[in-house]
């Protein structure tokens, strides 16, 4: 037995000299803080009853009042649900403006809740900078704006605050910018996810600001989220379950490894296996979230607020060093977004390119040769009744590996071998 394992480990590990292994990093990333999900396992054993049973939190913050949940897409969806039984909107098509790229959570949630008629599209400049209105729907009377920031930053909505008044301006800034321009738009309300990979980073949950001159909605959202069924141990269970097989995957660079070595040997493609990860995992279910949050998921939530300087700084650096890799002609072409953004200060937990589409099985293939983790587009989204240019931006996405717990060389390297597959294709 002992000599099986020292030969196990001395395979191993020649295989991690040979770069067997490929370059490390998915294609998201697991930020957790350990202390947090020790305490979820500990409260469940210890505390089994200590399920949010007392009101939502309202903290006072700028002005606005901070409401948590169960998870970022609740929080909405709950929000949704209030503004359409709302006696001032009961009898009346609700007019809704968007942006033209969402996370799925709210895509699927407009669509279901507002007939195509009713949810006006925005348009989006070449850079991916600036929502516009287009002519045609400048003089719609709008009841709700909701906006999705994207790329690591915020867009420029200077265009809906100049020519709409009196619609509630919504945003989702889960992957926004820098955390300390949150309401440089002062918006009426703000999502955040609280996901293992969004900034700030907890296990799950989310919260949402409000303008204290809403309290109707403050206190409906409230009263509804306290009517919600209450999430069973075995529901908390599972996405810790969820959460900890993720963060082990993510974050352990052996059992990542061997992970690749399994694959590899049993025939399977490392990025189909990548695909049905991201699928199934933590902040990726559709169903069965209308819970209430728990005591423990708000007071982590709450307590982690500040925290989110240090890790938007650490993706600027990685993010900025992998970008200064490629020519302006290359940043144009495969990362637009950044095409216009000169301090590169772009804070996005994932690592995307733009490539077209009919070259994708040719980068994944090479990818899986080389075993290194990629997946294309699982988060940027857009209606069905969009513009098919936008479709088909969003088709042309794929996820890198991200660059959170990659070092210096090891990002260079990822470059290295990106631009070796791009000069094939350009």
């Amino acid at each position: 037995m002992i000599e099986l394992i020292l030969l196990f480990t001395v395979i191993y590990y020649l295989l991690v000299y040979f770069n067997f292994f490929g370059i490390y990093g998915s294609p998201g990333s697991n930020q957790i803080n350990l202390n947090h999900l020790f305490k979820y396992y500990y409260s469940l054993y210890t505390e089994p009853q200590n399920i949010s049973l007392q009101k939502i939190d309202s903290n006072l913050k700028k002005g606005y009042s901070t409401i948590f949940g169960y998870c970022c897409r609740q929080l909405f969806n709950t929000f949704i649900q209030n503004i359409k039984n709302d006696i001032k909107y009961k009898n009346k098509n609700i007019n809704i403006g968007v942006s033209p790229i969402h996370h799925t959570s709210f895509r699927d949630i407009i669509e279901k809740n507002f007939p195509k008629e009713n949810i006006h599209i925005f348009d989006i400049d070449e850079e991916y900078e600036k929502i516009i209105i287009p002519d045609n729907k400048k003089n719609i009377d709008y009841d709700i704006i909701v906006i999705t920031h994207l790329w690591g930053k915020y867009l420029n909505i200077d265009d809906i605050k100049e020519n709409i008044k009196n619609a509630i301006i919504v945003e989702d800034v889960v992957l926004a910018g820098k955390f300390e321009k949150e309401f440089i738009n002062n918006s009426d309300l703000l999502f955040h996810s609280c996901g293992m990979d969004k900034r700030p980073s907890s296990i799950f949950g989310g919260y949402v600001h409000i303008k204290n001159k809403h309290n109707c909605i403050i206190e409906n959202m409230k009263q509804s989220i306290n009517i919600l069924e209450i999430p069973t141990n075995k529901d908390i269970l599972k996405k810790l379950y969820d959460t900890t097989l993720l963060y082990l995957l993510y974050n352990l660079r052996p059992i990542q490894n061997i992970t690749k070595l399994i694959l590899n040997l049993s025939g399977n493609e490392l990025s189909d296996i990548t695909q049905q990860i991201r699928k199934n995992k933590p902040g990726f279910e559709h169903t069965n979230y209308m819970k209430r949050p728990t005591d423990l998921m708000i007071n982590i939530n709450n307590s982690i607020y500040n925290t989110q300087k240090d890790t938007e700084e650490l993706f600027i650096k990685k993010n900025k060093l992998f970008i200064c890799q490629f020519s302006n002609n290359q940043i144009i072409k495969y990362f637009p977004w950044n095409s216009k953004n000169e301090n590169l200060d772009s804070c996005l937990p994932y690592n995307i390119i733009y490539i077209e589409e009919i070259y994708h099985e040719k980068v994944i293939e090479y990818f899986d040769y080389i075993n290194t983790c990629i997946i294309r587009n699982p988060t940027y989204k857009t209606f069905a009744h969009s513009d098919k240019e936008i479709k088909k931006m969003l088709n042309n996405i794929i996820y890198l590996p991200c660059l959170y717990n990659l070092n210096n060389n090891e990002i260079i390297e990822l470059s290295i071998f990106l631009k070796k597959i791009l000069y094939t294709i350009e």
